[in-house]
């Protein structure tokens, strides 16, 4: 069973963030950004018991917790097995370790870069558990990285281990053993706002890998990547983090986690493992997010990648022209994103439950399409009204401009489309059931497998298409009518 992001915010966040004794990754207090957000997540907790009311879409005072987050609308196609178990304390990502070890290698060295830094643990998959951490460093660190590994092992099966640098800025490391080693690896950087690099990876083929956020160092290219090891990525959820631009994060069959910021182009690959992921805007820093492209794909992995919407005007109320393309061969997706130039949901037999949050467009004509398509499975679309915000200071409404086409060859296709859209739609069942609710639209013509219909003055255009299976369109009614759908929150 797998935790919902909100649980996960309180089950993850007092995570490990700076390791005390080497080889050993603990636990460290929670900062001041926990207390933060704890006592923010119990005040939401709070305001939803209570049914306040959260007035951030353009004239509807709809509960967003109810409109925004779509694994909360999964139960409408997904079974409950997909579902969270409830925060258990501790991290669903439990740092990895051998049965029995009774011997210690340990290697440490220090050195400056200038431009990039890659570390390469280039070991044959095998029996190997650990972690590899990226970590604030000491104040009085004296060089840039400090890098300090520490192999365990059953003696007396000596493990074949080597390590240097293959250029001046590439660190690999090799070990290999007929029996289970225990790999801690701390990389530590110096603390230091002007610090900045042009690149900086992280590759393994079977740890854990733990990338924190007070990092303080600016990342113009940050590439992580754990083949059959997780990955967990804090973002910038802290004070003093690492400004990182573009971002690219893979494994085969691990599990990627964490808080990714939206800037220039995020690029998320898993083949078999889950993508658990939260989008999220700069919080703690004047440095602006300039979003270009949202990139999420997997073979049969689950993708469950979410906008932070618990404080809508932390996000930039500027025109988002970036391209999102989410796709997976036969997982599922969950998927909640800022709409952009181009939206594209994809998978040939998952299901996919997709939520887009349109922004104040630059002008009148802005191109805003949204494309959604299933082979084989479900798909459930919902686009909520743009945030009122954003259309201050001669921002035009992009649902009066958008272009959208929603596909399902086999399964149930359900729309939802706000009050706030603007246009014609065309709807089309060619074997199968048409439901239609639009009793606010004009110039409504509906046969028994097909619908046309007008909402208000617009240029909008919407299509959507059903091979064999259900159409079901809502257009035109309040962000908060779904409610009565029966949809059930996670957990």
């Amino acid at each position: 069973m797998e935790g919902s992001m909100e649980e996960k915010i309180h089950c993850r966040l007092p995570c490990a963030q700076n390791i005390t004794v080497a080889g050993t990754p603990q636990r460290s207090r929670k900062g001041k950004i926990v207390a933060f957000i704890l006592a923010f997540m119990t005040l939401v907790y709070i305001s939803r018991l209570h049914g306040f009311p959260w007035p951030t879409l353009n004239g509807d005072h709809a509960r967003h917790h109810k409109n925004l987050i779509p694994g909360q609308h999964s139960n409408h196609f997904f079974s409950s097995t997909q579902h969270s178990e409830k925060c258990s304390g501790e991290p669903t990502l439990q740092d990895p370790t051998c049965d029995y070890t009774d011997s210690v290698m340990n290697i440490a060295t220090e050195f400056n870069v200038t431009d990039e830094f890659h570390f390469i643990d280039s070991s044959p998959v095998q029996d190997a558990r650990g972690v590899i951490l990226v970590q604030r460093g000491s104040s009085t660190q004296v060089s840039d990285i400090e890098i300090n590994i520490s192999l365990a092992y059953a003696s007396p099966i000596l493990p074949d281990v080597s390590y240097g640098f293959a250029s001046a800025d590439t660190m690999q490391l090799f070990y290999k053993s007929t029996e289970c080693v225990q790999v801690n690896i701390e990389i530590s950087l110096r603390p230091d706002l002007g610090k900045g690099v042009r690149d900086f990876s992280v590759t393994t083929n079977m740890l854990l890998l733990r990338i924190s956020s007070r990092l303080s160092w600016t990342v113009g290219n940050l590439n992580i990547h754990s083949a059959h090891g997780d990955t967990e990525f804090m973002g910038e959820f802290d004070l003093e983090p690492m400004i990182t631009h573009n971002v690219s994060a893979s494994s085969v069959t691990g599990e990627i986690w964490g808080w990714f910021v939206a800037d220039a182009h995020l690029h998320l690959r898993n083949d078999a493992g889950k993508i658990d992921v939260l989008l999220i805007p700069r919080f703690d820093s004047d440095v602006p997010i300039a979003l270009q492209s949202i990139t999420v794909s997997s073979v049969s992995g689950l993708i469950d990648f979410k906008m932070w919407m618990e404080q809508p005007g932390t996000w930039p109320m500027e025109p988002f022209t970036h391209t999102t393309q989410i796709r997976s061969e036969t997982g599922n997706i969950y998927g909640s994103v800022p709409l952009g130039a181009l939206t594209n949901f994809t998978s040939e037999t998952g299901n996919i439950a997709a939520i887009m949050v349109p922004f104040g467009a630059a002008s009148e004509d802005a191109s805003k399409d949204i494309r959604t398509e299933s082979n084989q499975g479900n798909v459930y679309v919902h686009v909520v009204n743009t945030i009122w915000e954003s259309l201050k200071n001669g921002r035009f409404d992009p649902l009066v401009s958008l272009r959208s086409r929603h596909k399902v060859n086999n399964g149930t296709l359900a729309i939802i489309y706000p009050s706030g859209w603007r246009g014609e739609l065309e709807g089309l069942v060619s074997k199968g059931t048409l439901k239609f609710d639009g009793s606010r639209l004009k110039d409504v013509k509906k046969g028994d497998n097909w619908v046309k219909a007008t909402s208000g003055e617009g240029m909008s255009f919407m299509e959507s298409w059903v091979n064999e299976g259900e159409l079901d369109i809502k257009v035109g009614l309040s962000s908060w009518v779904h409610e009565s759908l029966s949809l059930h929150t996670h957990g």
